[in-house]
């Protein structure tokens, strides 16, 4: 019994500490098996240096493969469009510390913790109309230096996204 209650306490811990999860909004009658050709397009902001050109371009060749996968065809006449936008925003937080003892007298530590995070948001338009048919975005990774991320980040992040589409 006790083991029973402990492997469902460590499922629900493991299940509840998942990553951020996708933020969704869609029309109501999205349905992507409707749709035959698409395109894709990344966006990073070309001020933002700390996003590397690499890793725009596999997210684009990523999203290319798993969406022809799913039996799409690629076309410059395409009838929907997915928008891939990363970005990276900082995030600074303060902490003050004082020693309390007069022996150490009254130094003022001020921390400043400077950390990047990186946000993915895929939408998918109507490439005739270009109205928005499904748009999803996340916390992606923290970021220190620049934002260069490997082929297994990559497909996971974009299967994670194509999961999300599937099931609305």
């Amino acid at each position: 019994m006790f083991k029973k209650f402990l492997s469902l306490i460590t499922l629900l811990a493991v299940v509840s500490c998942s990553s951020s999860p996708v933020n969704v909004e869609k029309i109501s009658f999205f349905d992507l098996s409707n749709y035959q050709t698409f395109g894709v397009k990344v966006f990073a902001p070309s001020d933002d240096v700390k996003v590397s050109p690499f890793t725009v371009q596999a997210f684009e060749k990523e999203f290319n493969e798993q969406m022809m996968n799913l039996g799409l065809k690629q076309s410059p006449e395409s009838q929907i469009t997915v928008k891939v936008s990363l970005s990276v925003e900082e995030d600074s937080k303060r902490s003050n510390f004082r020693y309390r003892n007069s022996y150490y007298s009254n130094y003022l530590y001020d921390d400043y913790d400077d950390v990047d995070r990186m946000f993915l948001r895929v939408s998918i338009f109507e490439t005739a109309t270009e109205e928005p048919l499904w748009t999803g975005v996340r916390q992606a990774k923290y970021v220190n230096d620049s934002l260069v991320l490997s082929s297994e980040e990559i497909s996971k992040y974009v299967n994670s996204f194509l999961s999300e589409i599937i099931s609305s």
